[in-house]
């Protein structure tokens, strides 16, 4: 065989054998695509799991995230919790994350991992826009708010984070137990809300209560006698009567005839005078 016959050969035994070779490497190649994806779609499957979870805990925004205790989020992401599945799917992708697992996470990985699964940034104006939605939902309007409506919903309006957000920014202090009548006069600032004194207040309403009920009828203290609770009850529609009432810690729900007339100015009414003749 010459020089040229022999070089030949050697060419197509390497052309056989990448021949060969070539369904392997494109194996190989392919595997690794498949195992891409498989881990593409476990990270989505984590993310999804983990916004649909922090949405169940309430957490709806970065500043809702930046505010939740971290024990209860380990508590609703533990193994015991959510099985051992859900566990490694979400240990996996926080491992990658910020190479940590659920059990050892910090605080500041709880933001990360929240802006990782796409947690909104909720502007100062829409957290404003929420907490009055809240006030609303308990009937409560801005004009009219009152430092025990605050306190007496505290249960219902401190489950959402737009409450924290707004005292807060307002008082200092996102806690409930920590609002007084002073943090309450920085709300009504906050808001815009007209501050107007008390005694004022009452005068005023007064006269305009008291001239409501002349409308019903009731001229004078003795005139209350004659009035059914239903009918008191009916007079809670007049905005004036029942910001009255309210002054005194008198609502609808706790209202009593007997309470109506302790009030000592009795709606401003005076009392009719004896019959002379």
């Amino acid at each position: 065989m010459n020089l040229n016959n022999l070089k030949n050969s050697i060419d197509d035994s390497a052309t056989k054998s990448k021949t060969k070779q070539k369904p392997i490497d494109q194996t190989i190649g392919e595997t690794k695509q498949e195992v891409e994806k498989l881990t593409e779609y476990s990270k989505q499957e984590a993310k999804k799991f983990i916004l649909e979870a922090f949405k169940n805990l309430g957490v709806e925004d970065t500043y809702a995230a930046s505010i939740f205790p971290l024990k209860k989020f380990k508590e609703f992401f533990s193994l015991k919790n959510i099985g051992e599945e859900k566990h490694d799917l979400v240990n996996n992708y926080t491992l990658e994350l910020f190479g940590s697992k659920l059990s050892n996470m910090l605080h500041s990985d709880f933001l990360t991992l929240g802006n990782s699964i796409g947690l909104s940034e909720i502007s100062e104006k829409e957290q404003k826009t929420k907490f009055l939605a809240l006030l609303a939902e308990i009937g409560i309007k801005l004009d009219d708010m009152a430092f025990t409506h605050i306190k007496s919903n505290s249960s219902f309006l401190w489950k959402q984070a737009c409450t924290s957000y707004v005292m807060e920014k307002a008082c200092g202090s996102r806690q409930a137990r920590d609002l007084k009548k002073k943090d309450f006069l920085k709300l009504c600032d906050y808001f815009g809300v007209k501050r107007i004194d008390k005694k004022l207040k009452k005068d005023e309403l007064e006269n305009d209560v008291k001239q409501f009920l002349a409308s019903k009828g009731i001229k004078h203290i003795d005139d209350l006698a004659y009035v059914s609770k239903s009918e008191f009850l009916k007079f809670f529609e007049n905005k004036s009567f029942r910001n009255y009432l309210e002054i005194f810690g008198i609502k609808k729900s706790n209202f009593t005839i007997q309470k109506a007339l302790n009030l000592t100015n009795n709606f401003g009414l005076t009392k009719k005078l004896d019959d002379k003749y």
